[in-house]
């Protein structure tokens, strides 16, 4: 997935990443990234459904907004 660019190179280094995969991961916005299966790299996009992004976010007016949903549905 995208990477700081202070590192890029650790990384690069660490799984053989060639100079074209290093520029995909620091141009990378959320959720893209590479696969990696046996010697072959795959550029991939990972897109979480709604209800993943639910259990996974970490963004504090979301999380508010999904416990004012949990509570409204409380309240039925």
């Amino acid at each position: 997935m995208k990477q700081s660019p202070a590192a890029i190179d650790i990384i690069g280094n660490t799984f053989y990443l060639t100079n074209g995969e290093r520029q995909l991961l620091l141009g990378a916005i959320v959720g893209q990234g590479i696969f990696f299966a046996g010697n072959n790299h795959a550029p991939i996009t990972v897109v979480a459904s709604p209800e993943e992004h639910k259990l996974i976010t970490t963004k504090p007016q979301e999380l508010l907004q999904n416990e004012q949903e949990k509570i409204a549905l409380k309240n039925i």
